[in-house]
């Protein structure tokens, strides 16, 4: 029988990664495409001394979100490579959204 042992082993608060978006800003971009999540992927540009190193800009990941669609999101996390945000609006729905029977 194992026993719960609280307060060892329990992992420390980590602060936010405030790189390269502040906790819960607010950014309009362009769903591309899907992830092998289900998650919509955008881009958005960076400025240069945020030290974008493709000219492809930041990939943002969007639960919710469609190919086609312009959002507003709210980023809630930044990893190394990519940040993932909550979705805010659809400014400009896909056609493949579609209306729920309720």
């Amino acid at each position: 029988m194992r026993r719960a042992v609280f307060g060892a082993g329990v992992a420390k608060s980590r602060k936010f990664n405030d790189r390269p978006f502040p906790y819960h800003t607010e950014l309009e971009l362009e769903i591309t495409t899907l992830t092998n999540l289900g998650s919509g992927l955008g881009r958005v540009a960076l400025p240069a001394a945020e030290g974008a190193a493709t000219g492809d800009g930041w990939v943002v990941m969007v639960p919710f979100a469609l190919p086609g669609e312009r959002v507003r999101v709210r980023v809630f996390r930044n990893h190394r490579n990519f940040s993932e945000a909550d979705l805010v609006a659809v400014l400009t729905p896909s056609p493949e959204r579609v209306d729920p029977h309720c």
